[in-house]
């Protein structure tokens, strides 16, 4: 996703010319953080973010490569909560709750950080909570030993004297989220899963055939959802997704699947988070054969519009999934179904959209490595100039 380049390049500091030593900076002090509000990007055009600094001595004995752990719990009522997040790479190692993970300098005894720097973020709009609403957001972070890391299991350590916890600090904020929470949509969760399944036999079912690569990314997306339980709740889930999986594949090849019942459901029952996750299945299920076939694209706009879901977000889903699937992209599929371009829509408004693609991949561009992404993004770009030719 768009959204973790933009953090990435956030995120590019240079640590040693922050750091310093107590005979070098009287005034450096003890180790604190504070909060700082911004929009990630160059142009601070980005999603809204909240920015942990540090500043001070860093409290190790010896030289140490260090790390910055940013975990987030829900402190609204009288225990803390843990707030999950919607993009891996902002997951715990084996969960799904939040947590920013940076390694660090190596710093030795007497060492810290001269000025305010950035060690963590926190990305509001990919949490959830347990409730939505407004909600007390506790930011609990912690330096930590890289190689020696303390386990850190939703958002609680599990041994405080463990010698890779370094030193750790909390801040609050409050922050109004739409829609429910976690502990909300546990009732709905697996029942719009289940029809996420019957989204994504259609996104397969759409040229025609069922390509048995296809079959196996839904059949693997089943497993990974299922590996995060266990027992009796586990064994009840499969059969549901298994189920829906089979009677979804008869009812498409019958005929008899409805996919606006089907989104009509969705849009009463999911949340946004869940939403994004059935399309990216959907995506994920059109890049299984390596291309990207048109009718699958056009569904999945379809699929998209009727979701109600955010027209940029969608774009920068689908820009991953082209990305990933290769040299391939464009074989068989036209520009306007690649690009995101709206057959009604007037000519004034397709160049400009044409313009705005032409610099996002244009950008991309010129930031890969010779190999398959590059001549992708090559590939798009060359589409794009067609696109331009057709409709000036």
């Amino acid at each position: 996703m768009e959204v973790l380049i933009i953090i990435a390049i956030f995120f590019l500091i240079y640590w040693f010319s922050d750091l310093g030593s107590s005979s070098g900076s009287s005034n450096m002090g003890s180790f604190r953080i504070r909060l700082q509000e911004t929009r990630l990007g160059e142009n601070e055009e980005g999603p809204f973010a909240i920015i942990i600094e540090g500043r001070g001595l860093i409290p190790v004995f010896s030289r140490t490569r260090v790390g910055f752990s940013t975990s987030v719990f829900d402190a609204t009522d009288e225990e803390w909560e843990p707030v999950f997040s919607s993009v891996s790479d902002f997951q715990e190692s084996e969960t799904s709750a939040y947590q920013c993970l940076d390694e660090g300098p190596s710093v030795d005894y007497n060492e810290g950080f001269i000025k305010w720097v950035r060690l963590g973020v926190v990305i509001p709009e990919i949490l959830t909570p347990p409730y939505g609403g407004k909600r007390n957001l506790l930011f609990f972070f912690r330096i930590v030993d890289m190689d020696n890391m303390p386990v850190i299991d939703m958002g609680f350590h599990t041994d405080a004297e463990h010698l890779g916890y370094i030193w750790a600090g909390k801040k609050e904020y409050d922050y109004n989220f739409e829609g429910k929470g976690w502990l909300e949509e546990a009732k709905s969760r697996d029942e719009v899963r289940a029809l996420a399944i019957k989204l994504a036999v259609s996104t397969a079912l759409s040229d025609g055939t069922l390509d048995e690569s296809e079959g196996y990314v839904i059949k693997d997306w089943i497993r990974n959802v299922l590996d995060r339980y266990s027992g009796e709740m586990r064994s009840d889930l499969k059969k549901v997704y298994n189920n829906s999986l089979k009677k979804a594949y008869s009812q498409a090849k019958s005929g008899e699947l409805s996919l606006s019942e089907t989104i009509d459901k969705i849009n009463e029952i999911a949340s946004k988070r869940h939403k994004y996750e059935a399309i990216q299945l959907c995506l994920d299920v059109m890049a299984a054969d390596g291309e990207a076939d048109k009718s699958e694209l056009e569904l999945i706009n379809n699929i998209s519009d009727q979701l109600n879901l955010d027209l940029k977000e969608i774009e920068n889903l689908r820009d991953e999934t082209l990305i990933n699937i290769g040299t391939t992209v464009g074989n068989k599929t036209g520009a306007e179904e690649l690009l995101g371009i709206d057959k009604e829509w007037e000519k004034d408004k397709i160049l400009k959209h044409l313009a705005k693609e032409f610099n996002k991949w244009n950008s991309r561009l010129n930031s890969l490595e010779e190999g398959e992404d590059r001549n992708t993004a090559q590939k798009m770009i060359n589409e794009i100039a067609k696109a331009r030719k057709k409709y000036a």
